[in-house]
């Protein structure tokens, strides 16, 4: 459950931030879009720590798993023809996320552009692979191919949904912080 939690959390916010970054790129110089892009870059470079420890601790469960068919899978994805896939699902956000400690990189946008568009698609396409392979090959009848594509949408909009109530709660919490701070001093 709580890695079912955890998954929806780290999606939501890969996704989103994959988003923010191209409507970042368009609103750079309003002051609340820059203010609120100091929250979103922060929580988005937490969830690439979180990310990382939720790759190591899969693969390290999938290694020590007592199915040797599992352990097999797992070699073999990491190890055999598709092993460049593989890894490129997992170090694509883990560099896009863990790039953002850089303050040169963060401020750039063309940088932030391409890490949005390598998030969105990285997250995206191993469904899109799905969709396209399974309507080239007449696996899936119309009603259902149609249904697929309206559920990947749905879901991304329900994702896009959690991050941005997510990044806005911690945004008001900050602003709050901010004020009180100011206040005491």
């Amino acid at each position: 459950m709580i890695q079912k939690l955890l998954n929806l959390l780290i999606s939501a916010q890969l996704i989103g931030f994959g988003l923010w970054c191209i409507y970042y790129c368009i609103r750079i110089g309003n002051s609340f879009v820059n203010r609120f892009d100091i929250v979103v870059t922060f929580i988005t470079r937490i969830v690439g720590i979180l990310f990382i420890l939720q790759i190591v601790f899969t693969l390290l469960n999938g290694f020590f798993s007592a199915s040797e068919y599992e352990q097999f899978a797992l070699a073999n994805r990491g190890f055999g023809p598709y092993w460049l896939e593989f890894w490129l699902m997992f170090l694509i956000p883990l560099l896009c996320t863990q790039l953002l400690w850089i303050r040169k990189l963060r401020s750039m946008r063309y940088a932030r552009l391409a890490m949005g568009l390598f998030l969105i698609g990285i997250q995206s396409i191993e469904k899109l692979i799905i969709l396209i392979a399974s309507s080239q090959r007449d696996f899936i009848p119309g009603s259902v191919q149609n249904a697929f594509v309206y559920e990947m949408a749905s879901n991304n909009i329900y994702l896009l949904l959690i991050f941005f109530v997510f990044n806005f709660i911690a945004y008001l919490i900050v602003r709050q912080y901010h004020k009180l701070s100011s206040q005491n001093v």
